[in-house]
């Protein structure tokens, strides 16, 4: 709190001062060039007290290494499953194409296993009513490719 109350004591200070500076300087060809030092000095009479604050706030960091290497090596993890299932449900989309399905959306949930592997936990296509004759033959097409069946909705 005292540092605040010591910028706002220099800022006043400062402002003083370049008051009485403006009001006894010379009022002729000087008058710009003045005006541009006042500036200045009120510039830096601001910047300096905020300089010195934020020096005062000093953070501890106290990070672990192996808590970064957990961070990142999560983040990492994350960015892959996210990647993958990227991939994988731009393959089911052109293997519906390649039936003639045009799906309102698909969906393809991803599981980490305890050792690290990555696989399909459900796969989700969202028909229009005019395909639904086409599920049986979807299921088996996705299940054949992906080596799950998936559950097929129709809106």
């Amino acid at each position: 709190m005292s540092s605040v109350y010591s910028l706002a004591t220099v800022l006043c200070i400062c402002a003083l001062a370049a008051s009485l500076i403006n009001f006894v300087s010379a009022h002729g060809v000087t008058r710009k060039l003045m005006n541009t030092v006042i500036g200045v000095f009120v510039a830096v009479c601001m910047i300096m007290p905020v300089k010195t604050l934020i020096g005062d706030f000093k953070l501890d960091y106290n990070v672990d290494a192996s808590d970064i290497e957990a961070y990142s090596a999560d983040a990492y993890n994350d960015a892959v499953l996210a990647e993958t299932k990227s991939m994988l449900e731009a393959r089911l989309l052109s293997l519906l194409a390649e039936r003639g399905v045009k799906p309102r959306s698909v969906e393809v949930e991803l599981k980490t296993k305890s050792d690290g592997g990555v696989y399909i936990s459900e796969i989700r296509i969202y028909i229009v009513q005019s395909d639904s004759g086409k599920a049986g033959r979807i299921s088996a097409a996705v299940e054949g490719e992906f080596g799950r069946k998936p559950v097929i909705e129709v809106n």
